[in-house]
């Protein structure tokens, strides 16, 4: 089968940030579908439902999000975000550097799902109310790994265009 999709770890990553950016901007999340569709496109040309797939989970997440009354959601979405990219699923620290290829590299179709993202999120949401999880860095997502910039630093330009805040 051909490797066309992201890792679920980065899918999980861009719908949270979508759904923190959509809520700090206080715009609907089809407006930024347009400029991060182009960004996700570069690195995963071969997965035409990404896009879609990315709004679907970020809706989803939102969701999760209200139905537990978060307070401050944009920031647990961000601190989410984050522990995707650092953290394993069994805890240990991610890995981000690789001999061959990068961590942006696509793999198969199926590694990720909708439904499967608005449970660890569910998850995760659950750990913070109980203080187990910490929250997000001041300074993520701005001060991103290195070896995800060509990804997520575009995307981040894609969809904080509408944000009232500077760039990062």
């Amino acid at each position: 089968m051909a490797k066309i999709a992201p890792p679920d770890w980065i899918f999980h990553t861009l719908a949270a940030l979508t759904a923190a950016q959509m809520l700090r901007a206080d715009l609907a999340m089809d407006d930024f579908s347009e400029h991060a569709g182009a960004v996700l496109a570069k690195t995963y040309p071969g997965d035409a439902e990404l896009v879609v797939e990315v709004w679907a989970l970020a809706f989803d997440m939102l969701h999760v999000l209200s139905d537990a009354e978060v307070d401050d959601a944009p920031d647990l979405l961000c601190a989410f975000a984050e522990h995707c990219l650092l953290k394993m699923p069994n805890g240990h620290a991610r890995r981000l550097k690789r001999l061959f290829g990068s961590v942006l590299d696509a793999e198969e179709k199926s590694r990720y799902r909708v439904e499967e993202g608005a449970r660890v999120l569910r998850q995760f949401t659950f750990a913070v109310s109980n203080g187990v999880r910490p929250v997000c860095n001041d300074d993520f997502p701005r001060q991103s790994p290195p070896e995800l910039a060509p990804l997520l630093d575009g995307f981040l330009l894609a969809t904080h265009w509408f944000a009232d805040e500077p760039a990062p």
